[in-house]
């Protein structure tokens, strides 16, 4: 299953261990996360996110974040894991075992490679950047911008301007750059009367 195993480890003596996942859960909580399961169980990555995001929303239990970490990664979302885990591990360091910690950080240096960047220079400030039609902020970025292996198209728009769009390939663990120049929109010519 997608949950942890409770460690065997005996826990430091700062920190109690919860109880199981299944067992700490209750009320829509538990209903989410037993439904979150079942799909996982028969593939369905994206609905299994969907409940798991519900019962974190409803529970605040940080080991749900492993849970979704473990859909993204299903769906070769990387990116989207690496930011899941990290949270787990801040969130949850209070009741993680360091069997959790070293399981997450494990995770972490494996799906790094999968991982690059692509540092996008707008031309005009204040023009919306997407990345594979999600907005990811407007110009100027202040910092590079982490994508997922494979073909991700960058499109930038500002009211007034053409918009520009180009595809960038990342191979994972790469950095890419994108030089996004906006031209002005053409004026109409007058209607001859």
């Amino acid at each position: 299953t997608p949950s942890f195993a409770q460690s065997t480890a005996r826990p430091h003596a700062a920190t109690a261990t919860p109880p199981p996942l299944a067992k700490a859960l209750t009320g829509e909580a538990k209903a989410a996360y037993d439904a979150a399961k079942l799909l996982y169980e028969h593939k369905d990555y994206a609905g299994a996110l969907a409940k798991f995001r519900q019962a974190h929303a409803l529970a605040a239990d940080a080991r749900l974040l492993w849970n979704m970490a473990s859909c993204e990664i299903q769906q070769r979302h990387y990116y989207r894991a690496q930011v899941l885990l990290k949270r787990y591990l801040n969130d949850g360091a209070s009741i993680l075992t360091p069997q959790n910690r070293d399981d997450a950080e494990a995770s972490l240096r494996a799906i790094q490679s999968f991982v690059s960047d692509v540092r996008i220079t707008v031309s005009e400030p204040a023009a919306s950047v997407s990345i594979d039609g999600e907005l990811v902020g407007s110009s100027p970025l202040a910092d590079p911008v982490p994508i997922d292996l494979g073909a991700h198209v960058v499109r930038v728009q500002k009211a007034g301007f053409l918009p520009f769009e180009a595809t960038v390939e990342a191979s994972g663990g790469d950095h890419a750059q994108v030089d996004a120049r906006l031209a002005p929109e053409p004026i109409a010519a007058p209607a001859p009367a």
